[in-house]
């Protein structure tokens, strides 16, 4: 009897361990008020966060400069890397694929090798912008064990996004070519001939115009999805100290401008809303990123 109840007080000692350990790594949030002398590296040694942290969230531009007086918020880093700092999927050909929180078609295309109209029509997906979680998506054509750091498939993205604009500007000279050389056979005297090709140069303007804005369009949703994925994998539970969400945006962000939740469409519009408002565009934001490893 009196071994049982060691054991059973032993077992309640361990329990109590690692509860406090859980609570330690909650989330730790304080201010400091800038000392004389004082530097952002000297700081992030001394609360154990590091300087890209402490910049990106005092959306401080030169790590080089803060004053004496200025206030600080300091989160403490959290040790323990978020589940989707890994992802491992495995499909094999004509496999299925369960949908997870945070996936897109976007996504999963970039994962699996296919494109997104394939992955749409396989599974009769009329919306591509609206798949829901627990569905189950067949992946014929894709033979691919994925088992990387979403930092490294975004780097892949990025560098298939890289080679888009030049095939659509090579689209687009293309069509004024051949719009030109269509114009060029009208003969000048003869002036039905040159308001018709008066006409096609106008279309052809217009369309251009049309192909430049798709074009932006695209390449601004290129950017916001690379940077999800260097930041969050797409996971919207994913936490690093106190960032959080697809977007790892701070506390005061969030309350700024929202995406509390674990809605996917909640973290994205607060994402974007902070992106416009600092940036400009995604595009900016991403050339920001991929400088300083923050945004």
């Amino acid at each position: 009897m009196n071994v049982k109840k060691q054991l059973l007080i032993a077992a309640g000692l361990a329990g109590s361990v690692v509860a406090g350990q859980q609570a330690a790594n909650a989330d730790q949030v304080q201010k400091h008020t800038v000392a004389a002398g004082e530097t952002l590296s000297a700081l992030a040694s001394r609360f154990n966060t590091t300087v890209a942290q402490l910049a990106k969230d005092n959306q401080i531009q030169n790590v080089d400069q803060i004053y004496q007086g200025q206030e600080l918020i300091i989160g403490v880093a959290n040790n323990n890397q978020q589940a989707s700092g890994q992802t491992t999927q495995t499909a094999t050909q004509s496999g299925n694929y369960r949908v997870q929180s945070g996936d897109t078609l976007w996504s999963l295309s970039k994962k699996f090798g296919v494109s997104v109209d394939q992955l749409a029509q396989q599974n009769n997906i009329k919306d591509a912008n609206q798949i829901f979680v627990g569905q189950s998506l067949q992946l014929t054509g894709a033979s691919q064990t994925t088992a990387q750091p979403a930092e490294s498939q975004a780097s892949s993205q990025a560098a298939t996004q890289s080679q888009a604009p030049a095939s659509q500007a090579a689209t687009s000279q293309a069509s004024a070519s051949q719009s030109q050389a269509a114009t060029s056979q009208a003969p000048a005297s003869q002036a039905p001939a040159s308001q018709a090709a008066t006409q096609v140069q106008s279309t052809a303007a217009s369309q251009s115009v049309q192909t430049t804005n798709l074009d932006y369009d695209q390449a601004e949703q290129q950017a916001l999805q690379t940077i999800i994925m260097k930041e969050s994998g797409g996971n919207v539970n994913a936490r690093n100290g106190i960032y959080f969400g697809i977007g790892q945006l701070s506390p005061t962000l969030r309350a700024r401008y929202g995406g509390n939740s674990t809605d996917y469409q909640d973290q994205l519009q607060a994402m974007k809303a902070y992106i416009q408002d600092r940036y400009g565009s995604a595009q900016a934001a991403l050339a920001h990123h991929l400088q300083y490893n923050w945004y």
